[in-house]
């Protein structure tokens, strides 16, 4: 009866073990694929669907910084800014600039990330509204000195 036993593991050894090679990819390969294999671990995977990208905070623009009284001279008009920003700016950075999908306005990052007010007015000039920049030079200075305003500036 043991030795019947014995026969039953050894049996089921024998059927188990390919079976779960099998299930893990494991076994005997030839060459071919084993570089295969190797090539495509090394390899750095490719996207094979085309993804919309995330709008990200940018980068301020490497320029040297103006003096301090520069920093806070208002170009554009804050009240014609604030209806503006009500206007094309309201939606993404939300009513009272807290942030939604863009980010916040008044908590003085971009006050950080954009030193001047000339600084920032060329970022909101050139990529504003997100996708579809068309504002003018007036709109994006005006934008900006309300922004500057929302901050303490």
């Amino acid at each position: 009866m043991k030795q019947f036993a014995r026969w039953g593991v050894a049996l089921g050894l024998l059927v188990a073990l390919p079976l779960g090679l099998a299930a893990c990819g494991g076994g005997a390969t030839n060459n071919a694929t084993q570089n295969q294999t190797s090539t495509t671990q090394t390899q750095p995977s490719t996207p094979t669907q085309q993804t919309t990208p995330v709008p990200q905070q940018a980068t301020p623009p490497t320029t040297q910084q103006q003096p301090a009284s520069q920093q806070t001279t208002a170009k554009g008009d804050p009240a014609a800014g604030k209806q503006l920003y009500a206007q094309q700016c309201a939606s993404c950075h939300g009513a009272n600039a807290e942030g939604m999908t863009g980010p916040n306005l008044k908590d003085g990052t971009v006050i950080k990330n954009y030193p001047t007010q000339a600084q920032l007015s060329a970022y909101i000039k050139a990529n504003m509204p997100l996708g579809n920049p068309t504002l003018t030079q007036k709109q994006a200075d005006d934008v900006t000195a309300y922004i500057y305003q929302l901050n303490g500036k």
